[in-house]
């Protein structure tokens, strides 16, 4: 007896639901392949970043307008989310290089720009099988200096300040009797100490509690600043305007923030000069400055009388005051005798004065002379 066939049940394909998972940075929720896979031990349950590609690359960016510097900006980002930094593998393939050269024809003014380097450099950092399992500890734990053979030039900025900008920092120092901006970058410091030197006065160095408010205002203006430079970028362009109208909105809001609480503490502090209530009288005149210049010792404030009472102009005017005088006086002879033996007197006190300068300058000279030559002497004597 023939057996009977089965008859074919056809299986269906169980399909696989979609895991979505929340970021952590931007609040949103995603589908999982929206999020870069992970070895950190803090990532072990789901094996995926907790925060999504688009924040991993913002993240980047927001390192790179610190100092501008695309490597460091990728070792930051890779330190921050805990993933392997690599420049050369195993094999000597160069992988920040090669995720830079990718994009080498990209607006490099744009944000998007490095946002789709570290884009690239995390897919090749998880297509290489050696780094599988790698986190930030496995990888480059310090930055490289400029002997690394990367293409990328990694120095340090170099900036660029003037004689006012260097005269500017010494006054805030000798002011205040430290640094105030010690632990801050370079980069900033000259902003920093540009605009500190503008809200020094008496009152403020009189009031240490002052002095930090300052000191706190200026840091935020600093920070203003850097927002300023985000929103400039997005908005110079009208696709990225397009594509990060919230990004531009959060940059405002925070941006507002700053200032408000800035003009808050200057408010409650007495600082600005809207808000001054102890502003002393005559202190905006020449002379009120003048006085104040005088006081802390600032040599270039100092009027060079020398100079106006031989100049050329002050002679004239000095004769044609002394014939206006002469034409009104009525002098007898008695008066012209006083004038001249009084004019007399004092020339001859002036006389002594002279000899007696002439006299000190020359032996200055001659100790001066005595000294280079014994400079001299030493200098042979060392070598």
């Amino acid at each position: 007896m023939a057996e009977k066939k089965r008859p074919i049940v056809k299986r269906e394909k169980k399909v696989k639901e979609k895991v979505e998972r929340r970021c952590t940075r931007c609040g949103k929720e995603k589908p999982e392949d929206e999020f870069y896979r992970s070895s950190s031990t803090l990532n072990r349950d789901s094996k995926r970043m907790s925060v999504c590609k688009e924040c991993a690359r913002e993240i980047a960016f927001e390192f790179y307008t610190k100092d501008v510097n695309i490597t460091h900006a990728i070792f930051c980002a890779c330190r921050l989310l805990d993933i392997p930094f690599i420049i050369c593998t195993d094999k000597g393939t160069n992988v920040i290089q090669n995720s830079i050269d990718k994009f080498a024809d990209y607006d490099k003014t744009s944000p998007v720009y490095i946002q789709k380097i570290m884009g690239e450099y995390i897919r090749l950092i998880n297509s290489l099988k050696q780094y599988n399992g790698f986190s930030f500890k496995d990888g480059e734990t310090s930055f490289p200096n400029e002997n690394n053979d990367t293409k990328e030039v990694i120095e340090e900025n170099e900036v660029k300040t003037s004689k006012l900008d260097c005269q500017n920092e010494e006054d805030v120092i000798r002011l205040l009797h430290y640094d105030p901006f010690e632990n801050e970058n370079k980069q900033d410091r000259k902003f920093l100490f540009n605009k500190m030197v503008d809200f020094l006065n008496e009152e403020i160095l009189e009031d240490p509690f002052k002095v930090n408010s300052v000191i706190e205002i200026v840091k935020m203006y600093n920070q203003i600043e850097y927002l300023n430079n985000a929103i400039s970028t997005f908005t110079k362009d009208t696709g990225l305007l397009v594509e990060n109208t919230g990004a531009i909105r959060e940059l405002v809001a925070t941006k507002k923030n700053l200032n408000d609480t800035a003009m808050k503490l200057a408010e409650v502090n007495g600082i600005s000069e809207k808000f001054n209530t102890k502003k002393s009288v005559g202190a905006g005149t020449l002379s009120g400055m003048m006085k104040k210049l005088n006081e802390i010792g600032l040599e270039s404030a100092e009027v060079n009388l020398f100079d106006i009472r031989t100049s050329e102009g002050m002679q004239q005017v000095a004769e044609q005051n002394a014939n206006a005088i002469m034409k009104r006086l009525m002098l007898d002879e008695s008066d012209m005798a006083d004038m001249l033996a009084e004019s007399r007197r004092r020339l001859e006190t002036a006389i002594k004065e002279k000899e007696k300068i002439e006299e000190e300058l020359r032996i200055l000279k001659i100790r001066l002379k005595e000294l280079e030559e014994q400079n001299k002497e030493d200098k042979k004597e060392e070598e």
